[in-house]
């Protein structure tokens, strides 16, 4: 594994190369799949299987692209769009330079060179939970809205309100089905999720 104070530059310049010869970006697996031989040496045959490993070389990456960020706005040679789905360079313009100033949460993190030291295996561990709980809630939100025939935006109050609507309406006691009731049940944990 890379030292990640020394090998910053290094690693900043070879993102550069990599980004600037591919005009339409490229994701961070693809971005990975790229370099992971240099941050990793020889170790990086269970890269998607051990979870640590894959957020050392995610940090790191992260941490050198938000480095690269900050030297091309200072220099005004370009804007480095970072998000895991596409990274790419776009040219410079003048609205750039009021983004250095706006508080970045992401960026104040990947900078931070001890949150890689400081994070462990359970830390990851809990992340990817967090992230695939969202995601699967995610794709649950658009069926559970259906079911409670909830369109646009809710809030608490409003998802009240209709999920009792719809208990009215599908109770058992009031002809309702008991399966439906169980769905608006369901649908309604869903949603409350999302708030």
């Amino acid at each position: 594994m890379l030292d990640l104070e020394k090998q910053t530059g290094i690693i900043q310049n070879i993102l550069l190369e990599l980004l600037s010869s591919h005009d339409d970006g490229m994701s961070e697996y693809d971005v990975i799949q790229s370099i992971k031989e240099m941050i990793l040496g020889d170790d990086v045959d269970d890269l998607f299987r051990d979870t640590h490993k894959l957020f050392t070389i995610h940090f790191i990456i992260f941490h050198n692209l938000y480095l690269l960020r900050q030297e091309l706005w200072e220099t005004k040679t370009g804007h480095l769009v970072i998000s895991p789905l596409k990274i790419c360079i776009l040219p410079y313009t003048d609205s750039d330079d009021t983004q250095l100033d706006e508080p970045d949460p992401l960026c104040e993190y990947y900078l931070d060179a001890s949150n890689l030291d400081n994070t462990t295996q359970e830390d990851v561990d809990d992340m990817f939970t967090h992230f695939w709980s969202s995601f699967l809630v995610i794709g649950d939100k658009e069926s559970a809205m259906e079911i409670l025939e909830i369109e646009g935006t809710f809030d608490s109050d409003s998802l009240t309100k209709q999920y009792r609507k719809m208990v009215m309406r599908h109770h058992p006691d009031r002809g309702g089905d008991t399966s439906r009731l169980q769905e608006i049940n369901k649908a309604l944990q869903v949603l409350k999720r999302c708030l």
